[in-house]
């Protein structure tokens, strides 16, 4: 009986460490982005996802090294695989686990995110390739009265940047955004509450012409470039990003 037992445990872990080298031997090699495969239909926010972390390259050596590059960031260390689960430890000592939801000689998966249903979606290539930069669209100012400001503006949405890294801090923005409102007053005060929902207030102003809305929140002003307009919608552009900012009248529904 215990031979019939140990023989067993034999077997399972004979069994064990040839999945783990096979998995093993199936990770090394270099990977590059895909696409993100998510049960959201939202097609705007996939979208804006994808640009976030359309950058994401991965390297598994044979020597257990590796190094990753995703949303405008490095890193590099060693790693181990267990299962479906990658254990990398960076260079600094700092310990993480990539969670696969599949691994295959030519394709790799990985889930991110608390609720583990979206997944990134990377190919095996025999070299990085660096995808061209978006081409940056000229916008020109247009000029608005103080009336057309003035009132209660709700985030629709936003185009994100070609830059990754600036493309990912913006998804922290678009989602502090989504049920915000951003109110001008008649007399030049303003308060929004996009910062967690609590009441942030300030001061409003229009410059050059016009054409330029300058909003200042604990002293620090931030000026905007006025794109759009119309009775129901504004345009406005970040002086420091790409991509227009899109608000309206109405709060819309998600």
């Amino acid at each position: 009986m215990k031979k019939e037992v140990l023989l067993s445990l034999l077997i399972s872990l004979c069994t064990f460490f040839s999945t783990s080298a096979q998995q093993a031997d199936d990770l090394i090699g270099k990977w590059q982005f895909e696409k993100v495969v998510s049960p959201d239909t939202d097609e705007k926010k996939i979208k804006m996802f994808q640009s976030a972390v359309g950058d994401t390259k991965m390297e598994f050596r044979k020597d257990s090294t590796y190094e990753v590059q995703m949303m405008g960031q490095k890193e590099e260390g060693t790693w181990t695989i267990e299962g479906l689960v990658v254990h990398q430890k960076s260079l600094e000592g700092k310990k993480t686990e990539m969670n696969l939801t599949r691994l295959k000689k030519d394709e790799l998966m990985f889930s991110i995110g608390s609720g583990g249903n979206t997944s990134i979606k990377l190919l095996k290539v025999e070299k990085f390739e660096t995808p061209p930069k978006k081409k940056l669209v000229k916008r020109t100012n247009v000029k608005v009265t103080p009336d057309q400001i003035t009132g209660t503006w709700y985030f629709k949405d936003k185009e994100m940047s070609s830059d990754n890294e600036t493309a990912a801090a913006e998804l922290l923005i678009v989602s502090l955004f989504e049920d915000a409102y951003f109110k001008y007053n008649e007399d030049g005060s303003y308060e929004d509450d996009a910062m967690f929902r609590k009441v942030v207030e300030g001061k409003w102003k229009l410059e050059k012409d016009n054409t330029v809305l300058v909003v200042t929140k604990n002293e620090n002003p931030i000026a905007y470039d006025i794109v759009k307009i119309s009775e129901e919608e504004i345009g406005l552009v970040h002086q420091k990003f790409e991509g227009v900012i899109t608000y309206v009248r109405t709060k819309p529904e998600r």
